[in-house]
């Protein structure tokens, strides 16, 4: 007598339960897929590859980078939506996550329900810079000068829609100026033409802008965030200058595909959050402008549903159309 289907139905389903439940158990026993949405050197790429090291020490395996920039990061997150939720691929994911469910109508994936979140990896300022052959050394000469060009200064960033994109928006509309922007695949190809003078200024996250600040290729006008930069401590915050209370920072985090087994989740997060407290760890990023992080998938998942609701209500009063 052949086994009935109901019975095949309930075997398959034990055999994935117990699948899933070892792999949790054996987590990691192979190499990990890092997917990364923006291009070779910039601040996801410099944060991924961190903490992808100092995991790789912990657990002995390799982390394959994948950079897939493009799209406001959404080719490198949709791979990642798609993907077999055993923990072997994950997302290196920025504040564009938050901010794409309001300019962006149709998305191949829900920025919630879709995803795991797994752990706050650190947070960074964005850095304001300009080509050196402007007049321009602060936010006030940067306001006078567009004024004086309407429409006339370009400015680039990693890509539409992305945070450096949407705080130097929001800081367009406070400031009543009208410039021009230049999304790239990456921060690394805006900074490249802001040194050769196609951009008049650059917006990108510290750790992929300062190398260029420091080597005197760009000249940095301001930060982002509430506080200065302890890598660029000469550098004032917007706020600073004349606007208080603007305060918009850079966080990297890593997600996961949704219905990832908890204990795996739990595995990364804690593993993560102790790699991020090692005092060699923690050296490396604050090299690279970036503050580490930590916390547990639920403060992350509370993040990023804040971050979604403060983003829509900025993207109304900047008065960009969702496309």
């Amino acid at each position: 007598m052949g086994i009935s289907i109901i019975a095949r139905v309930t075997i398959g389903a034990a055999f994935a339960a117990s699948a899933l439940y070892c792999s949790a158990q054996d987590y990691p026993s192979r190499s990990i897929r890092m997917l990364i949405p923006f291009t070779p050197g910039g601040g996801a790429d410099i944060s991924g590859r961190l903490i992808g090291r100092a995991l790789t020490e912990r657990w002995g395996v390799q982390f394959v980078y994948d950079n897939r920039p493009g799209a406001s990061t959404m080719i490198a997150t949709e791979i990642t939506a798609k993907a077999t939720p055993n923990g072997y691929t994950l997302l290196m994911s920025t504040g564009t996550h938050t901010i794409n469910p309001s300019i962006f109508i149709k998305r191949p994936f829900d920025e919630i329900s879709d995803f795991t979140p797994i752990v706050l990896v650190s947070m960074s300022p964005n850095l304001v810079a300009v080509n050196l052959n402007v007049p321009i050394k602060n936010i006030s000469e940067f306001v006078a000068y567009a004024k004086s060009h309407p429409g006339k200064v370009n400015w680039g960033t990693g890509g539409h829609g992305t945070h450096q994109h949407m705080a130097f928006e929001w800081f367009r509309a406070l400031a009543g100026i009208e410039l021009t922007h230049v999304p790239y695949k990456g921060g690394v190809p805006a900074i490249n033409d802001a040194i050769g003078g196609q951009l008049t200024m650059v917006s990108v996250s510290v750790p992929g802008l300062a190398p260029f600040v420091k080597a005197g290729r760009v000249r940095a006008i301001a930060v982002t965030s509430a506080k200065r930069s302890a890598l660029l401590p000469d550098v004032p915050t917007i706020a600073e200058q004349g606007y208080p209370g603007f305060d918009v920072s850079y966080w990297l985090g890593l997600i996961g595909p949704a219905k990832m087994p908890p204990s795996v989740v739990n595995k990364i997060s804690q593993d993560t959050n102790a790699a991020l407290k090692r005092p060699e760890v923690r050296e490396q990023f604050l090299l690279q402008g970036a503050e580490p992080a930590g916390g547990t998938p639920q403060e992350f998942m509370a993040l990023l549903k804040r971050e979604i609701k403060e983003w829509a209500d900025v993207v109304k009063k900047v008065g960009i159309k969702p496309q």
